[in-house]
């Protein structure tokens, strides 16, 4: 065989090779790309949700020495939610809208703080992006549970820092809106953000199936720290948002 035929074979061979490589790609883009997530999700468990705080185990140094930008986990039973949430920087806007946890591109990208958010959500009121994923993965479930109000039955969720701190918030309201509305944006001050939160009960109060109690009331009339899940609605390209106000109900420290 002369060395030119040899050539052939070896070259097709790269071509396999490489367009292996790129349909592996492609399946990876093309999907959800929330293999990550369940893998993260097996680890850090729920063993027990029946105190105040639901029992997890989260190993926070695995998880910076993974991804640096990691700044808290959320769990969200009504929700089904139980993932990690980074920060993006000023330099990369918006890169966790097609960026996994794992850093690998991926449709269903990572649920994530703006950059200018306080990472200890001590502001009035703190933004979560999230996408709106068909399969219902990410923020994708949160449709299911504004359409179905009957299903919101542990109208809770709950925030680890990376800081050791821990936040249960009581989910208030949950309403679409337009993307350029006022509710898409945090409070400056102490009375806008009573404004807000009365507004935000106009809108859509969870004060139905579970009842506020005493405290929770006291808390929002009071203009108590907001956490805000925010997600696309509608069909692809929407300038809707699906929002979910959760009020601080209790912050403490955690080992």
């Amino acid at each position: 065989m002369s060395e030119k035929k040899r050539l052939i074979p070896a070259f097709l061979a790269a071509i396999l090779l490489a367009s292996g490589f790129l349909f592996l790609k492609t399946l990876r883009e093309g999907g959800e790309g929330v293999e990550i997530y369940e893998d993260l999700q097996e680890e850090v468990q729920v063993a027990d949700a029946s105190g105040a705080f639901p029992d997890i185990s989260l190993d926070v140094e695995r998880l910076l020495a993974e991804n640096g930008d990691f700044t808290t986990w959320i769990y969200y039973a009504d929700g089904k939610l139980n993932h990690p949430i980074v920060q993006e920087s000023y330099e990369e806007i918006n890169k966790y809208l097609t960026t996994s946890f794992d850093g690998l591109t991926s449709r269903a990208g990572c649920l994530f703080l703006p950059f200018d958010a306080t990472e200890d959500f001590t502001a009035y009121n703190s933004f979560i992006h999230g996408h709106n994923m068909r399969g219902g993965s990410m923020f994708g479930s949160l449709k299911t549970l504004y359409q179905k109000p009957e299903n919101n039955e542990f109208p809770w969720f709950f925030i680890w820092t990376k800081d050791h701190e821990r936040m249960m918030y009581r989910v208030i309201a949950m309403y679409v809106t337009d993307e350029n509305s006022a509710m898409t944006a945090a409070a400056m001050e102490e009375t806008e953000q009573k404004e807000y939160i009365l507004e935000a009960l106009k809108l859509g109060s969870t004060d139905g199936r579970v009842e506020f109690t005493d405290e929770e009331w006291d808390a929002a009339l009071g203009g108590a720290r907001l956490v805000t899940l925010s997600t696309c609605y509608g069909a692809s390209g929407s300038d809707q948002r699906l929002l979910v106000h959760g009020i601080e109900i209790l912050r403490e420290s955690w080992e």
